[in-house]
């Protein structure tokens, strides 16, 4: 077998198109499903808790109450409006760029890094593991992330080649 085809065969494929469905999952698990934006809903909670147990059996401060009450409630709005606006814009964004169609992702993985392609918009664009920063695996999506662009998103259940267990293993070997 010759050498140059060993390093270039490709080792997982990866293909799904995004729909709306797509973006409203992703971005779920982005904005709303986030494990930091939980941590952070479950101290806003506690504190009203322990505010509210506080003001009720103590007599303490009901205006620090009303202040985390409308705080979180605030940021709450905030959180929504930001997936619900940024999930219909890159979807519009896909559809323009297709001409009314929604991107066909493939993405293939080698030896070498990752390729990154969108069928109908005919682009191919290569990246060596070493301009790739870190992986992260949220709900069914594997998450990419390179150091000078967007997000390469891996559906879990979209692999052609290839399983995700295998394909966690193997970026770990390749450093992310």
């Amino acid at each position: 077998m010759n050498t140059l085809s060993t390093i270039t065969d490709t080792v997982f494929e990866n293909q799904y198109t995004r729909t709306k469905e797509f973006y409203e999952e992703y971005y779920k698990r982005i904005h709303i499903k986030n494990r930091w934006f939980i941590f952070f809903n479950i101290c806003v909670l506690g504190s009203i808790i322990s505010n509210l147990v506080s003001w009720i059996f103590f007599k303490g401060d009901s205006d620090l109450l009303i202040e985390l009450v409308v705080i979180f409630s605030v940021l709450w709005i905030l959180k929504i409006v930001m997936y619900k606006s940024e999930k219909v814009l890159r979807y519009e964004q896909d559809l323009k760029l297709c001409g009314g169609f929604p991107f066909e992702i493939c993405m293939t993985v080698t030896d070498s890094g990752l390729d990154y392609s969108v069928k109908n918009y005919q682009t191919k664009t290569h990246f060596d593991f070493s301009q790739l920063k870190r992986v992260k695996k949220t709900g069914e999506f594997f998450v990419i992330t390179a150091k000078s662009t967007f997000p390469f998103i891996f559906k879990s259940d979209s692999f052609s080649k290839g399983n995700p267990d295998e394909f966690l293993t193997f970026l770990k070997q390749k450093g992310l």
